[in-house]
């Protein structure tokens, strides 16, 4: 599928100088030079689409753990909270992950069912890096059960161990909590644990972005983001150029 947006240093602005890292030399001279990075958009541009092709584009030039994301969350208290998690799946053009029903991002989306989260990548693109960073906020609605079996089912086994072992965010103990670890894999393993049976408190949520920033630079340069707005009326996207 052909891109919707292209990435690029604005046309008449200067560019890195090639491999400059290993000569004193160009580093003293590119700290001299200065360009704009440009998102070309094109009309129409799905910005889910073109979050999933840069993802994809990032684990492919070997950026790590492409799937983690920065969520926040507010109690009524007007406290904010962030955590990392990992994306399981886009539902159409909501975002999906999952948690512990006991956990403080569960409280705090019970009281004010809204969030925001983050993507951060950085990798090589031959002798530049590239950093990207696509932000999105909505609302935020529970999932049903039976709508994310599959996510739990997929669980490796430390996962699926993890739910059954931890109450997420309670102190622990960590001789105690290394014992009843060792207990509960024992378990599994002759088949008396059944760590395939889903908690009822593990749970999944999906949001539905209301807008979307991607950001886009190239080592030093000073990058670009594009804003891409929800219409409420028709469900489309439009967007413009923020500064940096």
């Amino acid at each position: 599928m052909d891109s919707c947006a292209k990435c690029s240093p604005l046309p008449g602005h200067a560019r890195p100088l090639e491999n400059s890292h290993d000569d004193p030399a160009r580093v003293e001279k590119q700290k001299e030079t200065s360009y704009l990075a440009h998102i070309d958009v094109l009309p129409g541009c799905d910005p889910i689409a073109l979050f999933l092709e840069w993802k994809a584009l990032a684990a492919a030039r070997g950026a790590l753990m492409t799937n983690t994301m920065v969520i926040s969350t507010v109690n009524r208290k007007m406290e904010v909270s962030s955590r990392t998690l990992v994306l399981r799946r886009m539902d159409g053009d909501a975002f999906v992950f999952m948690t512990d029903s006991r956990s403080r991002k569960a409280a705090d989306l019970a009281e004010h069912p809204r969030a925001s989260l983050v993507f951060q990548w950085n990798y090589r693109e031959g002798a530049r890096v590239v950093n990207r960073q696509v932000r999105a906020a909505g609302a935020v609605t529970p999932l049903p059960d039976d709508a994310f079996g599959d996510l739990y089912a997929r669980e490796p086994l430390y996962c699926r161990l993890r739910s059954h072992l931890c109450h997420q965010g309670e102190p622990v103990d960590w001789t105690r909590h290394s014992a009843r670890h060792d207990a509960l894999l024992a378990q599994h393993r002759d088949g008396t644990a059944q760590l395939y049976q889903r908690p009822e408190h593990v749970v999944a949520y999906r949001l539905q972005p209301e807008w979307l920033e991607m950001y886009h630079a190239l080592d030093d340069c000073i990058g670009d983001r594009v804003l891409f707005t929800r219409h409420a009326s028709d469900g489309g996207w439009s967007f413009q150029h923020l500064a940096a």
